[in-house]
C-alpha cells in the first residue's frame, strides 16, 4: 500500500512539473518629459497588484498575485538610468530604488498601472553616461571653437541635471579659468571633492589652481630708456601670501635710479636732481568671491606722498569688467614726474571682452587729475585698448618649426586729451596729451615643457611724435618645479619711443 501510494504521488508530481509554469506577461511603456518620467505597466488579464512605496529610502514595491514576465523591461532601463539606482524583477514583483532627489506617484486602473518618477528641480533631469559623456565633449569642442557662451550655457544646463557628477563640475573648473573667473573654478573644484574625496587627482587640481593665485615671490630689474633724453633702472620685489583660500595679502617694494640730465632743460627752474633715486612701496589686501567678483584695496607711499587704490572686479561669459580708483598714487609714468614727488588721481572703467581662446579685446575710460613737480596740475581723460586674435597651432608654423606654437595679431592704441592745465613751466602744456596705435605680429614657439620663445615686430604710430617700427621677444624657463625666469626686451611707444630690457624671476610655494 504504501509503494501504491508513493507510485501515484509519483505521478502526480510528474504531471504538475510537466505542465507549462503560468506568467502574466506585462508590457512596460514610458514618456520621458523634463520634469518627470512616466512608466506605464499593461496586462491583458485581470489582476489587481499591490504597490508599497517607501519615501523615507525612495523605494517602490509592486507585487502582482502571480508570477510575471516583462520582455520590455532591458528596453526600459537605459531610459531609467538617469532616474533609478537599482531596479529589479523577480518572479511576482518589480522593485525600483530611485534616486534620492526624486518622488513617485502611483496611478491604478483597470489593467494598467502608471509610475510617475518626478524631478522636484526644474530642469534637473539626470542623464545616462554616455549622453552626458557625449555633452561634456560638446562643450570642450565649443571652447576651443570660441563658441564660449554655448559652452558655459549647455555646462550650467548639465550642472544642474547631474549636480553630483565629477565631470561635469571639472568641466566647469577648464571653463572658469578660460574666461579668468579663478574663485569659481576654485569653487567648482571643491564641489568635486566633496563628492569624490578620496581622488588623488582632484586634490591635485585644487592645489593646481591655488598655485596660479596662491603664495609667490617675484623679483625683477628692469632697465629702460629713450635715446638721448632718459635712463631708468628699476629693481623690483614683491611678496603674495593667501588666507583661508579667497584672501590674500602682498607686499611690493620698487627702487628707481634714474638719470634725467638731458630733460634738465625742460624744467631748470626745478631745484631738484636731474639724477638720483624714488623708492615705492606698497601693501595690497583682496579677496577672490566665488560668486564672480573681486576685490582689492592697496596703499602706496613714496617719500611724504601717499595714495590709495581700490579695483572692483566683475567676471561674466563673456569677460570682466574693472572698475579701478586712485588717490593720489606716486607717479612715474611722464618721466619729467621723477625730478619731484608727483602723484596721479584716476578713475578707470576697464571692459575685457573674450569671444574664446582666439579673440579678446579691452575698451577702458578714464578720468586722471595730475600733480607734476609741486604745482604743475592738468586734468586730462583718456581712451585706450587692444584687439587681439590668435591661432593656436597653425599648421605652416608647426610644421616649420617642428613644435607647439601660437600666432597672434594685435593692435593697440591710446588716446588722452588734457582739458585743464596750470603749469608754472610752459614746457609741460602738452606733456598730459598723447596719441598713438601700435601694429604687431606676434609668434610663440614652446620648444620644451620648459622653454618657451615669444617674438614680436610690430610698426607705432604717434601722431604728436615720431613713428618707428617696434621690436620685442620673451624667453621662458622653468628650471625649478615651482619657477620661472622670464628674460625680455621690448621697444615700444609711451608718449616717446622706449626702450626696454628686463629679467625677471617668480617662485611659488
Amino acid at each position: 500500500m504504501v509503494n501504491k501510494a508513493l507510485f501515484l504521488l509519483l505521478c502526480c508530481w510528474s504531471f504538475w512539473g510537466s505542465l507549462p509554469v503560468y506568467a502574466l506577461e506585462v508590457e512596460i511603456l514610458w514618456d520621458r518629459k523634463p520634469e518627470y518620467l512616466d512608466l506605464t505597466l499593461k496586462w491583458s488579464e485581470p489582476s489587481e497588484p499591490s504597490v508599497s512605496y517607501d519615501r523615507q529610502n525612495n523605494e517602490l514595491l509592486i507585487r502582482f498575485p502571480e508570477g510575471i514576465s516583462m520582455p520590455g523591461l532591458p528596453s526600459a532601463e537605459p531610459i531609467m538610468q538617469g532616474w533609478a539606482e537599482v531596479i529589479s524583477l523577480s518572479f511576482d514583483a518589480l522593485f525600483i530604488k530611485l534616486h534620492p532627489d526624486l518622488k513617485a506617484q502611483v496611478s491604478p486602473s483597470a489593467q494598467q498601472l502608471t509610475i510617475r518618477l518626478e524631478n522636484p528641480y526644474a530642469g534637473r533631469v539626470p542623464l545616462d553616461q554616455n549622453t552626458l559623456a557625449y555633452r561634456l565633449v560638446q562643450t570642450r569642442l565649443w571652447m576651443r571653437q570660441g563658441r564660449v557662451l554655448e559652452s558655459m550655457h549647455r555646462l550650467e544646463e548639465l550642472r544642474k541635471n547631474n549636480p553630483k557628477s565629477v565631470s561635469v563640475l571639472t568641466s566647469l573648473v577648464e571653463a572658469h579659468l578660460l574666461l579668468g573667473n579663478w574663485a569659481k573654478a576654485l569653487e567648482m573644484a571643491e564641489a568635486a571633492i566633496d563628492e569624490d574625496p578620496l581622488n588623488e587627482g582632484l586634490w591635485d587640481l585644487r592645489r593646481e589652481i591655488l598655485q596660479q593665485r596662491g603664495n609667490e615671490i617675484t623679483l625683477t630689474a628692469r632697465r629702460r630708456w629713450s635715446d638721448g633724453l632718459f635712463t631708468e633702472n628699476i629693481r623690483e620685489a614683491s611678496l603674495n601670501l593667501r588666507f583661508f583660500e579667497y584672501l590674500y595679502l602682498g607686499v611690493q617694494t620698487e627702487e628707481n635710479r634714474y638719470n634725467l640730465q638731458q630733460l634738465r632743460p625742460i624744467a631748470p627752474l626745478v631745484p631738484a636732481a636731474a639724477q638720483g633715486s624714488q623708492r615705492r612701496n606698497t601693501i595690497y589686501l583682496g579677496m577672490d568671491l566665488p560668486f564672480n567678483v573681486s576685490l582689492k584695496g592697496a596703499q602706496q607711499t613714496q617719500e611724504e606722498l601717499t595714495g590709495q587704490q581700490v579695483s572692483l572686479y566683475l567676471y561674466d561669459l563673456l569677460g570682466e569688467t574693472r572698475l579701478i580708483s586712485e588717490q593720489t598714487l606716486p607717479y612715474w609714468g611722464i618721466q619729467e614726474g621723477l625730478l619731484g614727488n608727483s602723484s596721479r588721481s584716476q578713475t578707470r572703467l576697464e571692459r575685457v571682452l573674450r569671444l574664446g581662446p582666439s579673440f579678446e579685446m579691452m575698451l577702458a575710460l578714464s578720468a586722471r587729475d595730475y600733480a607734476l613737480i609741486g604745482d604743475n596740475l592738468a586734468s586730462s581723460s583718456a581712451v585706450d585698448g587692444y584687439a587681439r586674435y590668435s591661432w593656436r597651432n597653425p599648421r605652416g608654423l608647426v610644421e616649420a618649426v617642428q613644435s607647439n606654437a601660437r600666432l597672434e595679431f594685435e593692435i593697440d592704441w591710446v588716446q588722452e586729451t588734457a582739458h585743464s592745465v596750470q603749469v608754472q613751466l610752459d614746457s609741460f602744456a602738452k606733456a598730459f596729451d598723447q596719441k598713438s596705435v601700435m601694429l604687431k605680429g606676434l609668434i610663440s614657439v614652446s620648444w620644451l615643457d620648459e622653454l618657451t620663445t615669444q617674438a614680436y615686430l610690430g610698426y607705432g604710430i604717434n601722431l604728436l611724435a615720431t613713428n618707428a617700427p617696434l621690436a620685442g621677444f620673451d624667453i621662458f624657463t622653468i628650471p625649478f618645479k615651482r619657477g620661472e625666469l622670464n628674460l625680455g626686451y621690448n621697444r615700444y611707444i609711451d608718449r616717446q619711443i622706449t626702450s626696454e630690457a628686463y629679467l625677471t624671476a617668480r617662485w611659488k610655494f
